[in-house]
């Protein structure tokens, strides 16, 4: 049995202040979502993001702390986001893939939020 389990999900701006999580990694990862929040890593920047999870009429979402991390990551209609959960270790790691499907690494310059996108092989 692998020690991470994954997910992704497609990103749609009218729910940037929250993300449900798929019903079947919810069901099968309960004991990991038992806790009250989760922190967020990217696989191209050493930020860390603390996001609630709320468990509401049998889901689990990603609530508060998600819109800044949305926002932190220039997430954009259609992108998409992996999630990559070390079970037992609270470790979340998250990748960002614009639509057509290149990696998206977003980067400062000039104190404009860019990004540097590349298909990974």
């Amino acid at each position: 049995m692998n020690n991470f389990a994954s997910f992704f999900r497609v990103v749609r701006l009218k729910e940037n202040t929250s993300l449900r999580l798929p019903g079947d990694f919810a069901s099968r990862y309960e004991d990991t979502l038992a806790r009250d929040s989760i922190t967020l890593e990217t696989d191209h920047a050493p930020n860390r993001w603390v996001v609630q999870l709320v468990h509401h009429e049998g889901d689990i979402y990603f609530q508060e702390g998600w819109s800044t991390f949305v926002h932190d990551n220039g997430l954009a209609e259609g992108d998409l986001v992996t999630v990559k959960v070390y079970v037992g270790l609270n470790k979340w790691k998250v990748s960002i893939y614009d639509p057509c499907g290149w990696h998206k690494i977003p980067t400062r310059v000039a104190n404009c939020l860019v990004y540097i996108c590349f298909i990974l092989s």
